[in-house]
């Protein structure tokens, strides 16, 4: 399907003599790292983003954002786009059913709805007018699985922090390749790192190996390490050759410092000057008001420029030109704000029914705690939450709603959470998407 969208963009440009520029860069932590893909069209007043644990995936999210724009534009039909076309075509044959209005419950067997009373084309794919809203045999809870995801990068940031090095000479991932090199240089070792691929395509990783004969043990030294690029694994391997060849006494332990080149280190000259031309130079720097730079009595460096050029300039914060989230209609599979497809876990396979049923049993779970009926009762007081029905009928009602509010009555921290309930409550919280553009964060967050 990444080959699809591609070629099929690539042919759709070619027609009007349009090449489109692919530019890839690494993104995320070192153990988790991903790509981040920007498409732009020479003309065209667009960047599409894509990201993935691979380059090929990344690329082709990043031409499915393009063709969602080219879309909303106008210039492209979406039943041309790949995966794209069933859903424009059952708007157009007004071929979805009657659904739920605002307010009004999930019956058994019917299929959920916007808050707004129509169905979303998205549930119809693969399936019939109503969705199945039973729990798939196989799929964790969704709960369960974003606790053990937590867990997952709370352990992934730890292992940044190395607590052995201390007993490997202080040899680290940051510092043992550059050493295994010199190494390597200094004996004439011709030896390089092997590569091999594993895993699937849409979350790969890499193995490097290295093995060399060293003279001074009369043995093989041999590493065999893994990481999810090349370079992480060879950073990894050469980790693991440096700390064996320290134990092994053939290397010293890290000490900090790198080794200075010999051009580094420039000799002092004693020289003679004309007196005539000292007193040129002082005849020069009266005239001009310029006050020669006094050595330091230590030896140390002094500055040479005048105090005027020690100020302090401030630098220039640049905007930046792909800071636009572009809107994309609720997908299987699919993060629209990050525009690329998600690699794993439950929402990996999960349609949206299934997510807003797993939403929905949430909702009902933390509505019987203590916790929630004590926050309940504090957003009551406050003033907003009087018109919780006539806003989100409005708001259900009409494409722009302006809400005008004294500051503190909860506009900001409770209008979206009556938005975010009426969907999940509905049987449709995964059709939701909010966006808060508070500009005080602590505003936001709350």
């Amino acid at each position: 399907m990444g080959d699809e969208i591609k070629g099929f963009l690539y042919a759709w440009l070619g027609k009007r003599k349009l090449t489109p520029v692919y530019e890839i860069e690494p993104a995320g932590s070192k153990q988790r790292l991903r790509f981040m893909c920007k498409l732009s069209v020479e003309g065209l007043n667009y960047v599409g983003m894509g990201n993935s644990t691979n380059k090929k995936d990344a690329q082709s999210n990043a031409a499915r954002d393009f063709c969602q724009f080219l879309v909303r534009k106008g210039d492209m039909t979406a039943e041309d786009v790949p995966a794209m076309g069933q859903t424009q075509t059952m708007i157009e044959n007004n071929s979805l059913p009657v659904s739920l209005l605002p307010g009004t419950s999930l019956e058994p067997g019917a299929s959920p709805s916007l808050p707004s009373g129509i169905v979303p084309p998205h549930m119809m794919l693969g399936k019939g007018a109503s969705g199945s809203q039973d729990q798939p045999v196989g799929r964790a809870p969704m709960k369960e699985y974003m606790d053990r995801v937590t867990d997952k990068r709370k352990w992934e940031d730890a292992e940044d922090a190395d607590m052995n090095a201390d007993i490997h000479g202080g040899w680290t991932v940051e510092n043992a390749k550059g050493r295994l090199h010199q190494y390597i240089q200094t004996f004439r070792i011709k030896t390089d790192y092997q590569y091999k691929m594993i895993g699937p395509e849409h979350n790969r990783s890499f193995i490097a190996a290295m093995t060399f004969f060293d003279k001074k043990l009369n043995r093989n030294i041999s590493a065999n390490e893994s990481g999810s690029n090349k370079l992480q694994a060879s950073k990894n391997c050469a980790l693991s050759l440096v700390r064996q060849l320290y134990h092994l006494k053939i290397i010293e332990a890290f000490t900090g410092q790198k080794k200075k080149k010999a051009g580094d280190e420039v000799p002092t000259y004693n020289i003679g000057v004309d007196p005539d031309m000292l007193t040129q130079i002082n005849s020069y720097l009266q005239a001009n008001n310029i006050t020669p730079a006094t050595p330091n009595a230590d030896g140390s460096a002094c500055s040479l420029l005048p105090p005027a050029e020690k100020s302090i300039k401030s630098e220039e914060v640049k905007p930046d030109k792909f800071g636009v989230v572009s809107w994309a209609p609720p997908q299987p599979n699919w993060n629209p704000w990050s525009s690329c497809n998600i690699d794993d876990g439950p929402l990996a396979l999960s349609t949206l029914e299934q997510v807003s049923f797993d939403l929905k049993n949430d909702l009902d779970y933390k509505m019987e705690t203590e916790d929630w009926k004590k926050m309940l009762e504090q957003r009551q007081e406050l003033p907003v939450f009087s018109f919780k029905e006539a806003l989100c009928n409005t708001i259900a009602t009409n494409r722009v709603t302006v809400v005008r509010g004294a500051t503190g009555c909860g506009k900001t921290t409770q209008i979206p959470q009556f938005v975010l309930d009426q969907y999940i409550e509905s049987g449709a919280g995964a059709q939701c998407s909010i966006i808060v553009t508070q500009p005080r964060r602590i505003s936001a967050y709350r």
